[in-house]
């Protein structure tokens, strides 16, 4: 029977410590990943996701993004309430836990390369990247998506025709 030396408290703390200290050094001057959420979506397959998508988009601060593995994000930029003045985290100790697995190497600001596949920040490139897309279900998804949205405007556009009877109450009927 192996028999492994438990490492006293005082060591351990002194580990978590260095570590903690090693990532603020790490993180010195830099908030990036304390400057945004992302939430995991469905990869747009109908034409109801293609809207949600564009909804997203028409939002200020929102951005769609696809992973190195074909993961869709939505992604709200908005800055963490618990970072301070000088941009270290005022609630470092209590973090969740998503901030504790957060890892350095996956930061852009120590990979050289980009952090998406690709990186939707309005509308218009959504729907442009999805008329040149190499999946012809996608090509035809936009095409699609064109003619419902048309169609939609086009109803809304007929507006009713107001009138007056014969009592001088207003009426109205339906513009041809």
């Amino acid at each position: 029977m192996t028999v492994y030396p438990i490492t006293p408290k005082a060591e351990l703390l002194n580990q978590a410590r260095t570590n903690d200290e090693e990532n603020w050094a790490l993180c010195s001057g830099c908030t990036e990943c304390c400057e945004y959420i992302s939430l995991e979506i469905d990869r747009p397959t109908t034409l109801k996701d293609v809207d949600n998508i564009i909804w997203y988009l028409i939002h200020q601060n929102v951005w769609v993004w696809v992973d190195e593995e074909d993961k869709w994000y939505v992604q709200f930029n908005t800055r963490c309430k618990k970072l301070d003045e000088s941009g270290r985290c005022g609630w470092y100790a209590h973090r969740p836990k998503l901030c504790q697995d957060y890892k350095q190497a996956e930061c852009p600001r120590y990979n050289s390369g980009p952090a998406e596949k690709f990186l939707f920040k309005d509308e218009e490139q959504f729907m442009n990247w999805l008329a040149l897309a190499r999946s012809s279900k996608l090509r035809s998804l936009q095409q699609r998506y064109l003619v419902q949205r048309a169609r939609r405007w086009q109803r809304k556009s007929k507006k009713p025709n107001e009138r007056k009877d014969a009592n001088g109450r207003r009426t109205t009927t339906e513009k041809n």
